[in-house]
């Protein structure tokens, strides 16, 4: 249901709807308009109309125009741009679209209204590039060259590296280690997503980027652990000369240095190989790498000897090796694990102090049986500390972990092989004994439960039979009180009726009332194989119900005081298990009224969760267990515990001579 009062507001913006959706949109005339427009614009399609002046040459199908507010990049076909080029003032006409980074104008009309000059640039830092929203602007920004190579030159000022990249190849060569200025158009790399990843420079043709200061005329020798160190001379954005032993060399990725106590890493970008023990001087620019100490990049490197190569330094732990960063080192360590991974192998070693990484890049090396977990041994190669804490203070940064990178297989030296009995092989047998237990227990389990699915099902069967066999004794009882029992009795009211014509006296009267006795006699013994063979009583009432009317029939007779208490909620249970338990309450009962000369009899009738208990309580004369044998002469103790028996039941007696008798059975259900 809607509200009717809701409808006119509604039908009011369905309709504001419709007018905006036939709307003509608004011609767009300046580039900063263009530029304000979200992704979510992209559908509006605002027409635009621009002049402005051609800044750059021909780039990617389009080129880029700048009027007095911003600058953007137009595309659209060739055509459109034949004769024309930067300093040309043109008229372009097309649609707004949002571009794969930032928003563009497709043009389908470009008209030239004549020339104009080059705007001035907008001077940026490399942090404003980095941020992306200077993306097709004309800038100028400072930097120190790092590296020339073919159209393309690496620029580096203090907030990172910046690419620029030249429409003529001639324009970029510059000298390497000058400080620059340099003018073009702010590009970036970004991600599938449209976010900034880096940016780049384009430089026009013709724009010529000014030398502010040439490079030193010799770049600044310094010991190697000097670098990047405190200087009141030295700018350390650039070149520098260190002189440096080789200790170790990856092809093409870098080398190792030692010189004066202290080791270096050297980035390369060639294949020149380099032995181990050669004297050489790197002339290139120190950087502050990820991890601790700088290293070296864009390098030239001149040999200046061979040498003998240098011996590690062996430390007695791993607490020295973090001042040892980059240098050559010797350990001794217990091997705890070794795995291959992508580029070699990687051992997990361990002294008394920590555990630390070697890596040894050798990818199809065949490992010797004699490397394994638990092994001692020595092992040679470079330092690389891995881990700097975070910290926000001043002052001296003590690093946590560091990692080895082994030269070669020959810088492991077993010392002393793990005894037999390792934690991998315990490890092993402890897997054994568990997988065995396991088993164990699973087959103790499925025996147990065979033993009770067996035993469930003799239960069942034993009831079946008991069934069975007591509804025979229920039917032969059915016919002893309609045949046996009535006939006796019809015999008594005959025998009544016939002494009525008797002579008072007489021989005749004397026989008949003998026969009446033999009669009533066979008729009680008859009624009371009746009860021994059907108990009514279970037929129509729950066991709790039972033993109530055999408590009130054995007692009213005797004049004997009786109570009866029930606990819980009764139910009725197979007819096996109530017949027996009705036969223990009644011999119970029975003893006490017969034989203990009770005046008052308790009986209690317990039910719970897991079990049910009789409990046949008088304050007769009780007996004493040891000296009392169980046979028909006592009490019938014998039925008592036969019956508890055949169930499965608990049966106690609670006596002794002068203070009364009680009996206690308790049945436990059986388990699902």
């Amino acid at each position: 249901m809607y509200d009717s009062a809701g409808l006119p507001r509604i039908i009011e913006i369905l309709l504001a709807a419709c007018i905006l959706s036939h709307a003509t949109p608004v011609e767009l005339t300046k580039v900063v308009d263009v530029r304000a427009l979200s992704r979510a614009d992209e559908f509006v399609k605002a027409p635009v109309r621009l002049q402005g002046v051609i800044i750059s040459d021909l780039y990617g199908g389009g080129m880029f125009i700048q009027d007095d507010t911003a600058s953007i990049w137009l595309r659209g076909d060739d055509k459109l741009f034949q004769g024309l080029r930067r300093g040309d003032q043109v008229e372009a006409r097309g649609m707004a679209a949002a571009g794969h980074f930032a928003p563009i104008v497709v043009a389908d009309m470009l008209s030239k209204l004549g020339t104009a000059p080059i705007p001035p640039p907008v001077r940026v830092t490399y942090e404003d590039l980095q941020s992306g929203r200077y993306d097709a602007q004309w800038v100028e920004i400072d930097g120190i060259v790092r590296y020339v190579t073919g159209g393309s030159l690496m620029l580096a000022m203090g907030g990172g590296r910046l690419p620029l990249l030249f429409t003529d190849a001639n324009d970029g060569n510059l000298p390497v280690d000058s400080k620059i200025r340099v003018q073009g158009i702010a590009l970036n790399q970004f991600s599938r997503n449209g976010q900034v990843l880096h940016p780049v420079l384009s430089v026009q043709s013709g724009v010529k980027p000014a030398i502010v200061t040439p490079p030193p005329p010799e770049p600044s020798l310094l010991r190697i652990d000097r670098l990047m160190a405190f200087s009141d001379k030295l700018d350390h954005g650039h070149r520098v000369r260190i002189h440096g032993v080789v200790t170790h060399h990856q092809p093409g990725e870098a080398i190792w240095l030692e010189g004066d106590g202290s080791g270096i890493r050297v980035k390369l970008t060639d294949l020149t190989t380099y032995a181990a023990g050669e004297l050489v001087e790197v002339t290139g620019f120190p950087v502050r790498r990820e991890n601790y100490a700088p290293e070296m990049e864009h390098v030239t490197i001149r040999r200046i000897a061979r040498g003998i190569p240098r011996s590690p330094v062996f430390l007695p732990s791993t607490l020295d090796a973090l001042n040892h960063d980059s240098g050559l080192i010797t350990l001794e360590a217990g091997v705890v694990e070794l795995m291959r991974v992508p580029l070699g192998l990687r051992f997990v070693l361990r002294d008394k102090h920590r555990d630390f990484v070697a890596n040894l890049g050798y990818r199809n090396f065949v490992v010797p049986p004699q490397w394994q977990s638990g092994s001692l041994v020595r092992v040679t190669g470079i330092t690389s500390v891995s881990s700097v804490p975070v910290s926000d203070y001043p002052g001296t940064v003590d690093p946590r972990e560091f990692e080895l990178i082994v030269r070669s297989p020959a810088d492991i030296q077993v010392l002393k092989t793990p005894p037999w009995w390792t934690a991998e092989r315990r490890s092993w047998l402890l897997a054994g004994i568990t997988g065995m237990l396991g088993l164990a227990v699973l087959a103790i389990v499925w025996f147990s439960r065979r033993r009770l699915r067996q035993a469930a099902a003799a239960r069942r069967q034993a009831q079946a039979e008991f069934s069975a066999v007591l509804g025979e004794r229920i039917r032969i009882a059915r016919e002893i009180h309609d045949t046996l029992a009535q006939g006796l009795s019809a015999i008594l009211l005959q025998h009544e009726m016939l002494k009525d014509h008797l002579p008072a006296g007489s021989e005749a009267e004397t026989h008949l009332i003998d026969a009446n006795e033999i009669t009533r006699d066979c008729l009680t013994e008859a009624r009371e194989s009746i009860w021994s063979m059907r108990s009514q009583v279970l037929e129509e009432n729950d066991l709790a119900t039972a033993l109530a009317g055999v408590l009130d029939q054995l007692t009213d007779s005797n004049r004997i005081a009786a109570g009866f208490t029930l606990n819980g909620t009764s139910f009725r249970l197979p007819p096996v298990v109530e017949n027996n338990l009705l036969r223990i309450g009644q011999e119970a009962i029975t003893n006490a009224v017969k034989h203990a000369s009770a005046k008052h009899i308790d009986v209690i009738v317990e039910y719970s969760v897991r079990n049910l208990t009789i409990r046949v309580k008088d304050d007769g004369r009780g007996f004493d267990p040891a000296t009392v044998h169980c046979d028909n002469t006592h009490f019938g103790l014998i039925g008592l515990r036969e019956r508890s028996h055949e169930l499965g039941a608990t049966i106690h007696f609670n006596t002794s001579p002068g203070r009364g008798t009680e009996m206690v059975v308790t049945y436990s259900f059986p388990t699902p």
